[in-house]
């Protein structure tokens, strides 16, 4: 018992001490600041953004925040799994903030809260 509570503890600090990753030509304030979209000033980083999808999955949580910023939207799901958004296209929901055909970045996240896969809509 003592050997798994030592492994829990030293993943979470692994995941803590671990630092996000660079991402090339991605302009992380710029996509932080334009919250839900409003600005389509994150639509310009969606073509670099999708090859390097390979840098995010299996990050945590406590990573993807300082690399994307805080999610536009999130959704829980049954057994801890949850996906955030961010709004990437201006729409109706800029005036409005509900989202019928906004186009976003979708993140996934296991039960543990590691990154297991991105989808763009």
């Amino acid at each position: 018992m003592k050997y798994y509570k030592l492994i829990i503890v030293a993943a979470i600090i692994s995941f803590s001490c671990k630092k996000s990753p660079k991402l090339d030509s991605f302009n992380q304030e710029v996509w932080k600041k334009d919250n839900f979209g409003c600005q389509s000033k994150r639509k310009e980083f969606i073509p670099t953004l999708k090859p390097q999808f390979s840098k995010i999955i299996g990050l945590h949580t406590s990573q993807l925040i300082p690399l994307l910023g805080r999610p536009d939207q999130e959704v829980l799901l049954e057994k801890g799994e949850r996906f955030y958004r961010y709004y990437y296209k201006m729409g109706i929901h800029c005036s409005r903030k509900d989202f019928p055909d906004s186009l976003f970045l979708r993140v996934r996240f296991s039960s543990i809260g590691l990154v297991n896969e991105l989808t763009i809509f």
